[in-house]
C-alpha cells in the first residue's frame, strides 16, 4: 500500500525560523516606518502634521524618541489619526488591543456588513487591496538567510518531514492494510508567500541519506508567491464558502462581493488542480506545520481533510512557555473544517504521539 505525505506550511512555519512575517510584525512595521518618517522630516515638524495615501497624523503624535512598542504607542495616540483607509484603522485598533488579528477574517466580517451597499464596498475593496500592496512590500524585505542559519531546527524539521509512518498514527481499518514505512511523494502544500519550505525540498546530495533520495518532493505555493509570476499570483482574501452568509454574497447582483473570495482566486492558477492530482493519485498522510487551521482557508481545507484518501492528520503543535502549548486551539480549529466530526476523531492524531514543532 502507498501513502504520500502533505504538509501543510502556514505562518507559524515561519516564525518558528524567526522570519518576522505575522500581521503584527507587518503592521508594527508600517507603523514604525511612518514614525520614523515623522521624526526624520524636519518638513513635517514645521507643519506639524503628517500625511500619507493611508493616513493622516496631527502634531499631537510628533515624537522624538525611539518606540519600542510601537503597536501600543500608537494605541495611545490612536485619536490623533485620521484614517483614510478606514479597513487599516480597523485592523491596528484590534491589532493594538488584542494583540493578534487575522486581516482575512476581518475583512470578511466587514464584507458582510456592507454587501448591500455598493459605495461602502467599493471603498472596502479599496481599502483591502491597498493593505494587500503594502504587505506583499513588506514581506519582500524578509531574508531567508535567516531561517537557513538555524541548524538545530532544521534537523528537528528534517527528521519530522522524511520520518517513517508509525502505526498510532492511523486507525486499525489502515493498519490492517500494509503500507511501506516511509512515503513515496511529499507536497508542501505552502499557504505563505514565502518559500521557506524550500531549505527542505531542495537538499544537496551530501546530506541525503538513501531512504530520502528514494522521496520524490515537490511543492504548491497555493496562494501564490512574491516573484511578481502572473502564473502564480498572490492571493488575498477569504476562503469560507461553508459559511451560510457566504451564499447570500452569491445571490447578491454584485460581483464585487466575490472580488477576494480565495476559491475564485484559485482558479488564476493550475495549483488547485494539482492539489487535487496529488489527493486523487493515493493514500496520504497530512502533517500541520506552522498553519492555524482557522476558517479563512476552511474550504480548501475540508477539502484535503475530508477527502476518501485521507488517512491520518497529525498536527505539530508550538509550546508557548513551560505550562502552556497552543495544541487544544489548534484542534478546536481543525474541528471547524469537518463536517463529518466522527470522522475527525478517527483522523486526528492524540497530542500522545505528536510533538511540538519548535
Amino acid at each position: 500500500m502507498i501513502m504520500n505525505r502533505l504538509i501543510l506550511i502556514g505562518n507559524g512555519f515561519d516564525l518558528a525560523h524567526n522570519l518576522e512575517t505575522s500581521y503584527k510584525h507587518f503592521l508594527s512595521d508600517y507603523w514604525k516606518s511612518i514614525i520614523n518618517l515623522m521624526i526624520n522630516n524636519r518638513q513635517n515638524r514645521i507643519r506639524g502634521e503628517f500625511n500619507n495615501n493611508q493616513v493622516t497624523i496631527g502634531k499631537k503624535m510628533i515624537v522624538y524618541h525611539k518606540i519600542d512598542d510601537i503597536l501600543n504607542f500608537i494605541r495611545q495616540n490612536i485619536s490623533a489619526i485620521n484614517f483614510k483607509n478606514k479597513f487599516l484603522g480597523q485592523i491596528t485598533k484590534k491589532q493594538s488591543f488584542e494583540n493578534w488579528v487575522d486581516i482575512e477574517y476581518e475583512y470578511f466580517e466587514n464584507l458582510k456588513k456592507v454587501k448591500a451597499h455598493p459605495e461602502q464596498l467599493k471603498e472596502l475593496n479599496s481599502d483591502f487591496n491597498e493593505i494587500k500592496t503594502l504587505l506583499i512590500t513588506y514581506l519582500k524585505k524578509i531574508n531567508l538567510d535567516e531561517a537557513k542559519s538555524n541548524f538545530k531546527l532544521k534537523r528537528k524539521i528534517r527528521k519530522l518531514i522524511y520520518e517513517s509512518f508509525s502505526e498510532q498514527d492511523f486507525t486499525n481499518e489502515i493498519i490492517e492494510n500494509e503500507f511501506d514505512a516511509h512515503p513515496k511523494e511529499i507536497l508542501f502544500l505552502n499557504f505563505n508567500y514565502t518559500q521557506t519550505e524550500s531549505i527542505y525540498e531542495n537538499i544537496s546530495e551530501s546530506q541525503t541519506n538513501d531512504i530520502e533520495k528514494d522521496i520524490k518532493t515537490s511543492t504548491i505555493h497555493i496562494h501564490g508567491t512574491l516573484k511578481n509570476d502572473l502564473s502564480n499570483p498572490v492571493i488575498f482574501g477569504y476562503g469560507d464558502e461553508i459559511d451560510e452568509e457566504y451564499k447570500e454574497l452569491e445571490k447578491l447582483n454584485n460581483t464585487a462581493c466575490l472580488d477576494f473570495i480565495k476559491s475564485i482566486a484559485y482558479l488564476d492558477s493550475s495549483n488547485y488542480k494539482s492539489l487535487l492530482s496529488f489527493i486523487n493519485s493515493d493514500y496520504y498522510q497530512i502533517l500541520i506545520m506552522g498553519h492555524s487551521c482557522g476558517v479563512s482557508d476552511r474550504t480548501l481545507l475540508n477539502t484535503i481533510f475530508e477527502h476518501k484518501n485521507c488517512c491520518s492528520i497529525k498536527p505539530y503543535y508550538y509550546q508557548i512557555d513551560m505550562h502552556n502549548d497552543n495544541y487544544s486551539d489548534l484542534i478546536k480549529n481543525i474541528t471547524r473544517n469537518f463536517h463529518n466530526k466522527a470522522m475527525m476523531r478517527e483522523r486526528v492524531v492524540n497530542k500522545t504521539f505528536t510533538k511540538t514543532l519548535a
